[in-house]
């Protein structure tokens, strides 16, 4: 219940500051090392579609840039959080078939097949030319 005060280790607060202090930790500590969340979401999406799992923890690689955008990959923004992609998406959850990507970059990807990526890049230079400096 919130606003109900519970006791922790030599601290009196409600319920809310609780899981809020718990959230901030659990923030942290997934800042630090996300893997085991990666590891642990991608898990619960391959039972919840029914999609091949066989992946160890030391099959994900984070890198410190986005491999598709550049980005740097920072949990500050929304869109450079790191996130798992299926690179092909129908194989599932296995070793070789995942990269460590953007939100951004795996939202743009989404379920897009290549020929339609290739249609919207046609689509977005034809509107949209480069800027030439």
């Amino acid at each position: 219940m919130t606003g109900r005060p519970i006791t922790r280790p030599s601290v009196l607060m409600t319920e809310g500051d609780f899981q809020r202090a718990r959230t901030g930790r659990l923030r942290a500590k997934h800042i630090a090392n996300p893997v085991p969340r990666l590891f642990a979401s991608a898990k619960s999406r391959a039972k919840k579609f029914n999609l091949p799992f066989s992946l160890k923890l030391e099959d994900i690689v984070v890198p410190t840039h986005c491999p598709v955008l550049g980005l740097p990959l920072d949990f500050a923004c929304k869109e450079q959080i790191p996130t798992l992609d299926r690179v092909i998406p129908a194989l599932g959850y296995v070793a070789g078939n995942i990269v460590v990507i953007s939100m951004r970059a795996n939202r743009l990807k989404s379920d897009a097949t290549a020929e339609e990526l290739l249609r919207l890049l046609d689509y977005v230079l034809a509107k949209h030319p480069p800027i030439v400096v």
